[in-house]
């Protein structure tokens, strides 16, 4: 890990199910997840998104698709 070791490793996760290295691993995978939510948090209040749907259904609806929208759009640009 870049030289540095860490003291203390603190996780709600089954220890019979996860090791040390195994929780290193997902939170390895999960950083690129975290920052794509940042990155969502800071752009929202200056892209305000005005849902058009009346039903609750339809508003989860929108949202997913606006998720699914950006997530295509980050992939896109990483690759």
């Amino acid at each position: 890990m870049n030289g540095f070791e860490p003291k203390l490793l603190a996780a709600s996760l089954p220890r019979e199910q996860y090791s040390r290295k195994g929780i290193t691993a997902l939170y390895h995978e999960r950083w690129p997840i975290e920052l794509g939510y940042r990155d969502i948090k800071k752009s929202m209040p200056k892209n305000i998104v005005t849902l058009r749907s009346i039903k609750s259904e339809l508003v989860i609806q929108e949202l997913y698709g606006i998720l699914i929208a950006y997530n295509l759009i980050r992939y896109e640009a990483a690759l």
